[in-house]
Formats: C-alpha cells, structure tokens, sequence
C-alpha cells in the first residue's frame, strides 16, 4: 500500500508553531513583496479569504476579522519541511517527496497509520494528514478523505475503492487539470468512477498516455512516477521592493542572485558552464527595457565568487541607465559536480585550483547550513541575500535557522 503524507495549511501552520497566542486564531501568508495570498489557514478561508487574491483588496477583511498577516518566510518552511520528512522516513524507510509539504512512501505492514501520524505531529507540531491506498492517485484521494476526519487519517481498501471513485469529481483527480477536468464533463463523464470505466482506446484518443496513467491507478494499476528528473538549469531572480537605477545597487543584486544560483547548484551537487544576467523595467510603462546577456564560462563550476564575477561582467555589459523593477541570474548547461569535462589546455596548476574551489564550496555550504545563510558571505552581496531584495514587512524570526532569532523563555 503507497501513502502520502501531507502538511494541513503548511507554511500558515509553520507561522503558528512559535507563536501559542494564534492557536485558534486565522493567518495567512503572503507572496514576494507582500503582494497575495498564497497559504491561509482553514478557519482564515471560511471567513472570505481567497486565495491568490491581492493582500491589497483582502485588507479590510483581513483587519475586520483581526487575521494575522505574514510575509513569506522560506528558511523556515524549508528547515521545517526536511524536519518532517526525515522524521517520515526514520518511521518508513524511503520516501518519496512530491513538494515542500508532501512525500509519497511505502506503509511498513507493521505500522499504524494513526500512530504515524502522531509522532510526527509530536515530534514536529506540525498537523498532517495520511491517505493509504493501492497507487499515488488513490492515495491522493485517501489523502483528502483523510483531511475530513476527526482522525486526520483515511485507508482506502480495494473493496471501497467503487464507492469512493463515485464521489469524487474529475476535477478532484490528481493529474486532471482544469481543461482536461471541462472536456470530460462535455463528454459526459463527471466522476472519477465514470472516469475509470471508459476503454483504453478512448483514454489515450482524448487524454494521451499521461492521462492513460491516470486511470490506470484509479483502477489500482501503479503508474504514475513522481522521480525527479536531472536538473537541466536554475534561476534566481525576484521583484525589488523598490526600484533601482544605480549601477552599485545592481551589482549587489545580482552578486546575491549569484550566491542563491550556486547554493542550488551545491546541493543538487551540479555544476554550470554558463550564466545569463537579465534586468527588466515596469513592463507596464511605454520606456519597459529587459537588456539580457550570456556568458560562457571556461570551465564548469559552482564556485560562488567565479560567478559571481561572471555576473559582474554581464552587468557592465548590459548595464544602462533606468528604473530597473528587478532581475534574473540564470545557471545553464549543467553537468554533474563529479564529472567535470575541462579545457584541453587547461595546465596542472589551473587544474589544483578548481580542485580547491570545488573543496571551499562544499565547506561554505557546511558553514551557512550549520550557522545560517550569512555567516560567511561575499563581499559583494553586503551582506545581503536574495530575500533582502524584497519587501517583507510582516516577516516572523527565522526561529530554526538562525541563532539570533531563537526564542527566549524567561523563567
């Protein structure tokens, strides 16, 4: 049996975790720049609170019901999401990660669903809900029916799979999408059970061999992999909170963005052998400029200060003078870390050195794991990382990841 674990409310749950005095209470996370809401907690959405509504038009219901606002605070749902699926994959092996918030997984035959789930919300104080069923789609809808419960818990047996599939809409299907969800139901078909009946002729006419994976777990034939494919590049980019036009103010955004890149390409253990720089305007404005540059770098690399230099050098390339509303630093032609293909002409020397940069990447990502992003940073970032770019005037303390902003019990 395949289950899913999943984090009820996640990031608006991750915000309540420090702060007892917003138990009961509704709270909603914003975007970049405070600018929508993007997670609200389940009492925050039966008082009228839409989701991906700006935070602008939701202010005077947010401020009428006393709804406790927070910026985005990514270090923490991050730092809190690995706590969780370490704890879920100390308890069942191994895991299968979906998103920040979700891990699919094997359920050991000697494990309660129910005992699983309360260590984890022991051990973490978060709240999760765990769908047991035959395949990741049943699994899904196990995982809803879980959320409906008292329990937080749902195992949905072969014998009942009939029943249930009668209930649930196509547009509740994991892997049926909103256009594909309208041409079922323009064909008559508004179940997942209905779904399921249906040839395999017809399935793979009208929804392709994706959607033909689709149906085959619904009737209990496991399909569907969620593998992660290679990363093949990586961005960085963001809004500023305010506009920037001084050629300073960009290099240090753009040496924050090349920080952010090369800390992905650390941990995905990849390196890239080019890098773009892009600066863009209000593209709402008749003067909107987007001046964009590539570099090609002599050898592949993830070292932080050799693209960072790279950046630079696009910059003084593309580097006009306008309100810029923000930027992009974007790592391509990626290869892996352990299998560097190097210029021919490249001598013994040139070679020791990479040698060491790639052997101070990995000791510098050691450090800012273990005592925070900025605890050692370059120079030309000022101290400043990616997030400092942005508005976030309702950010809570980074509580697990920085040791600043631990909680202080006075007794």
């Amino acid at each position: 049996m395949i289950g899913l674990c999943d984090c009820n409310s996640f990031y608006a749950t991750c915000e309540k975790l420090f702060r007892p005095d917003l138990k009961n209470k509704p709270v909603v996370v914003l975007s970049n720049n405070d600018g929508c809401i993007v997670a609200l907690t389940k009492d925050a959405k039966s008082l009228g609170i839409i989701r991906g509504a700006s935070y602008f038009s939701q202010k005077e219901i947010l401020d009428k019901n006393k709804i406790t606002a927070f910026s985005s605070n990514y270090a923490l749902y991050q730092d809190i999401s690995d706590r969780i699926m370490n704890i879920l994959k100390s308890l069942v092996g191994t895991i299968m990660p979906y998103s920040i918030d979700e891990a699919f997984f094997i359920m050991p035959e000697n494990l309660d669903i129910d005992e699983l789930r309360s260590t984890i919300i022991q051990y973490t104080g978060i709240e999760v809900s765990i769908g047991i069923a035959r395949t990741k789609t049943l699994a899904k809808i196990a995982n809803h029916l879980g959320k409906e419960r008292k329990a937080g818990t749902f195992i949905l047996k072969k014998e009942m799979e009939t029943e249930i599939l009668k209930g649930i809409s196509v547009n509740d299907i994991w892997g049926i999408g909103r256009s594909r969800a309208n041409l079922l139901k323009s064909k008559g078909i508004f179940s997942a059970y209905q779904l399921s009946q249906k040839n395999d002729i017809w399935i793979k006419k009208n929804l392709t061999i994706t959607g033909y994976a689709t149906v085959s777990e619904l009737r209990g034939s496991p399909m569907v992999n969620i593998d992660i494919p290679p990363l093949k590049s990586t961005c960085s980019g963001i809004t500023f909170s305010h506009s920037k036009s001084e050629y300073e103010e960009l290099e240090e955004a753009i040496a924050c963005h090349c920080t952010n890149v090369a800390n992905k390409l650390i941990k995905n253990n990849m390196n890239c052998q080019t890098i773009s720089v892009n600066l863009f305007t209000n593209r709402f404005l008749e003067d909107y400029i987007a001046p964009s540059a590539i570099i090609k770098l002599t050898d592949p690399t993830n070292y932080i200060p050799t693209l960072i230099k790279a950046g630079k050098e696009i910059l003084s390339k593309i580097y006009k003078p306008a309100n810029f509303k923000g930027c992009r630093v974007w790592a391509t032609n990626l290869s892996p870390s352990g299998s560097r293909q190097m210029s021919l002409f490249v001598s013994e020397k040139e070679q020791d050195k990479i040698a060491k940069q790639d052997k101070l990447a990995l000791i510098i990502n050691d450090i800012t794991q273990t005592y925070g992003r900025k605890s050692l940073m370059c120079a030309a970032t000022n101290n400043r990382e990616k997030n400092d770019l942005m508005s976030r005037e309702m950010l809570s303390p980074c509580y697990t990841t920085k040791w600043t902003d631990l909680p202080i019990v006075y007794i």
